[in-house]
This record gives structure tokens, C-alpha cells and sequence, in this order.
């Protein structure tokens, strides 16, 4: 084991092997516990790799809001608490904690760290990860494209209402049915598109790093960064909507793709029993507002939960 060394910052990390995706809501100033929990995790995984390190596993959780010393004035929302848990190669257990008051795009994280192996110090880092490296440059989003005229969107609404009343045979059924696809067609351009300010949404496009266990084209299917169970998986559409009761308004077919992953990714894990939770709304415990599938097995479940 090498001394111990001050390390600033680092080159981006290697493999994540955590799951993702923590439903913790960003703190007031901006930081986000996922990011910050697999920031650290990366670049963590890195720096003691540089060190000689061989590192197995590792996976970091986060909280946004606490500060260890128990501070509570107002700039305690701009710090993170973050404890990683990992094993070596030669099952020597390793420990990354400390806190975090900067994360910068996934490449950097920024505060107080401590790395241990077997219980001995490896580094202690104030910053870790690429934190001189420039920005990726984001192409501007594309324009939205305007909205239907208001007449046209309540003569389409006018006009199913009216056919449906009318009990005529089935030229006018047949046109109903058109009708309705219309319809989901203008939900689906209004909802369904990707959102810039949404996890999940980024997590479909490979701009934040996610342990992807399965792929549909519709789905996606990893592993909650947070488990609450040995098996703790979450399914999303590629498509953006807020909450399973308006993705199965819109993409019926899609909302039986995701509960069919969610057998699948059961499935997987050699599950025979397992629970598939749809949290809707912040009430019941919602806090990425993009509609996902809990998969969760491996323990006993109780009900009603909690």
C-alpha cells in the first residue's frame, strides 16, 4: 500500500459498477445526490486504480443536505454526504467517504474525501476526477414546433364526443377510432419527447452513466443506485412522461412493454417472487417525475407497504 498522498484532480473513472438511480430530489443550490454518488464512484475507482488499487466493486451513496459535523446553516443544502462501500480483488474492503460541495458534469467532484483499504488510509482528495477539463458543448435543443390551432383541438374533441353518442353502424365506429389516434398522437407530441431537466431522459441518452441490464426499444432497464432489496431494478420508457398513469393514457402498448421487462428483469435475477411498484405523484413517494417500474425481490415483502 502506497503512502498516503494528496490527490487533486484526477482523470475521469473507469467501469461503474453501482446501480443507478437514486430518486432523491436536487438540493435548493443545485447539487444532485445521484450525480454526486456516481461522480465519486467513477472517479474514485480511478484514483485508486492510480494508486494500485485493484478494485472489484464499488458503490457510493449520497445524501444532499447533511453536513457530518451537524453545521445547519443555510449553505448545508450545498453540501453532500457521500459513503462508498467496495471490495478489492483480494476481498480487502474499501471505503471512500467524506463530503462533496461541487460536482461538475459527471467529470468532477470537489470537497472532502478519504479512501481506505483494509482500513488503511490510500489518499485523502479536495478534488477528484477531470476537474480542468472543459464542458462538452450542448447543441442548442430544437425548436418545439407550435401547437395545433385551439379550434382544431376542440372540433377533434367535439367530434369524437359527437360520434360516440351517435349509435350509428360502423362507417361512423370506424371513424371514431381514427379519431382517438389522433388524439394520442397529440398527446404523444406534447409529452413524449425527451425533457432537458430529466435524469432519466439523460440516462436513455448516454449523457449520465447508468448499470444498463437489459435494453428494449422502447425500455430501459438498471439497477436503483439506492437498493432496497437484493434485487432493486428499475424499468423507464425511452419516452418521456411524467407518470405511469399518463404513459398508459398515451403509449398503452409502451406501458405493456415495461411490465414485461419487469418479468424479465425478474426473471434474470432468478426471482420467483418479486414486487413491481409504480410511485405516482409526490405523495406516494414520486421524485423523478419521468414514469419507471420498481422491480424489487430478493427479500421478503410486506403488506401493505409502507
Amino acid at each position: 500500500m502506497r503512502a498516503l498522498r494528496l490527490i487533486g484532480a484526477m482523470g475521469a473513472a473507469g467501469v461503474l459498477v453501482v446501480g443507478v438511480a437514486a430518486c432523491e430530489p436536487a438540493a435548493d443550490s443545485g447539487l444532485s445526490a445521484f450525480a454526486v454518488a456516481v461522480a465519486t464512484d467513477q472517479a474514485g475507482t480511478r484514483a485508486l486504480e492510480r494508486e494500485g488499487v485493484k478494485v472489484k466493486w464499488l458503490n457510493c451513496t449520497s445524501t444532499v443536505g447533511e453536513r457530518a459535523t451537524g453545521d445547519a446553516s443555510p449553505s448545508v443544502r450545498g453540501v453532500a454526504t457521500v459513503d462508498c462501500l467496495g471490495e478489492t480483488e483480494d476481498r480487502k474492503k474499501i471505503t471512500i467517504n467524506g463530503q462533496v460541495t461541487e460536482e461538475t458534469g459527471g467529470r468532477c467532484v470537489r470537497g472532502d474525501l478519504t479512501a481506505k483499504v483494509a482500513g488503511e488510509t490510500v489518499f485523502q482528495a479536495n478534488a477528484l476526477g477531470n476537474c480542468g477539463a472543459r464542458p462538452t458543448s450542448t447543441p442548442p435543443a430544437p425548436p418545439t414546433p407550435p401547437e395545433p390551432p385551439a379550434p382544431t383541438g376542440r372540433e377533434t374533441v367535439t367530434e369524437t364526443v359527437t360520434v360516440t353518442a351517435d349509435p350509428a353502424p360502423s362507417a361512423p365506429a370506424s371513424r371514431h377510432r381514427s379519431r382517438s389516434r389522433s388524439m394520442t398522437g397529440s398527446i404523444r407530441s406534447m409529452a413524449g419527447e425527451p425533457q432537458a431537466d430529466c435524469l432519466f431522459c439523460k440516462i436513455v441518452a448516454g449523457e449520465v452513466p447508468a448499470t444498463i441490464i437489459r435494453e428494449t426499444e422502447t425500455t430501459v432497464a438498471f439497477r436503483d443506485i439506492n437498493p432496497q432489496a437484493p434485487t432493486h431494478v428499475l424499468v423507464i420508457p425511452r419516452v418521456h412522461y411524467a407518470n405511469a398513469a399518463t404513459l398508459a393514457i398515451a403509449e398503452p402498448g409502451i406501458t405493456a412493454d415495461v411490465l414485461r421487462e419487469a418479468g424479465e428483469v425478474a426473471a434474470q435475477d432468478k426471482a420467483e417472487s418479486y414486487r413491481v411498484v409504480f410511485n405516482t405523484g409526490s405523495g406516494a413517494g414520486q421524485t423523478v417525475f419521468h414514469a419507471h417500474a420498481h422491480v424489487l425481490a430478493g427479500r421478503g415483502l410486506e403488506w401493505p407497504p409502507g
